[in-house]
């Protein structure tokens, strides 16, 4: 019997869903400031097209903003490992290039936000894309 109930505490305990974050107030306090990007992004009229083309991705920026380069970081909805990030380097008037991190096919959540600009000038872009198996890189 006690050899059962250690068994089952054992399963238990290793395939257990932690639900609640060991740090929540942190957590709490970094989507705060996610929220302010995202509403700044909005004040200053920011919308983003992300594609992929020909192993290159490619963001149509349209706002009143135009850092030099973009940081797009790549969410996988299902493995936090695969998580990845790209840089885009601006080649002209609301248009950046840049090489893709290392992505499956299937469906990614993105964001996207200035890369190296000063901290009034922060802003979060987020959205979804699809990505099929012929333009995985």
């Amino acid at each position: 019997m006690v050899v059962a109930g250690l068994t089952t505490w054992w399963i238990a305990e290793q395939g257990a869903d932690h639900l609640v974050a060991d740090d929540y107030y942190k957590e709490g306090l970094a989507i705060n400031q996610e929220l302010r990007k995202q509403r700044h992004a909005e004040s200053l009229n920011i919308t983003i097209e992300l594609g992929l083309n020909q192993q290159r991705l490619m963001a149509s920026l349209s706002g009143d903003s135009a850092p030099a380069a973009l940081q797009v970081n790549f969410y996988h909805p299902m493995d936090k490992n695969l998580d990845a990030v790209a840089r885009l380097a601006r080649i002209g008037e609301g248009e950046y290039l840049g090489d893709p991190a290392q992505l499956t096919a299937g469906r990614w959540h993105w964001s996207i936000q200035p890369l190296a600009t000063a901290e009034q000038e922060l802003w979060q872009v987020d959205g979804e894309i699809t990505i099929s198996d012929a333009s995985a890189p």
